[in-house]
């Protein structure tokens, strides 16, 4: 089941502006992001193995439990996506953006996360056996007992 929420609202910038009347330090939203309408996924579960969701613009998207088997997602923007107990063993993730994603308890075993950005990430528990992550910036990303 798939459930899809559409605004024109500029959310990200609406948001961006409230942090800054209350003085709270934060990264601006770039301007593409701000420009296009917000969706929203619900995509808890789903099957999705050996897709193409190459480039796709899956920001915030609920992917919980979902089996990502194989699937290619090189350049996917998943900013702030939920990926708790995800199943992405050998998914391509290269120069995917996953800042402030939450991929707790994911299976990352084999996948390609060469040049992702893992900034802000919550990895804990994650399953990162044989994963490569060459060039993979993980600044401030939270990893406690992560395989």
């Amino acid at each position: 089941m798939a459930v899809l929420e559409r605004t024109k609202r500029r959310i990200l910038s609406e948001q961006s502006r409230a942090l800054e009347r209350r003085g709270i330090p934060h990264d601006r939203p770039d301007i593409r992001s701000v420009d296009q309408p917000t969706v929203r996924a619900v995509l808890d579960e789903a099957r999705l193995n050996d897709a193409d969701l190459s480039r796709a613009s899956l920001v915030g998207t609920c992917l919980n439990r979902a089996r990502l088997v194989g699937t290619n997602l090189t350049g996917a923007n998943l900013w702030r996506a939920k990926l708790s107990g995800a199943d992405l063993a050998g998914a391509n993730l290269t120069r995917s953006n996953l800042k402030e994603a939450d991929l707790l308890e994911a299976g990352l075993i084999e996948a390609n996360l060469t040049g992702a950005n893992l900034n802000s990430a919550v990895l804990d528990r994650a399953n990162l056996a044989r994963a490569r992550m060459v060039e993979a910036e993980v600044k401030s990303a939270r990893v406690q007992q992560a395989e």
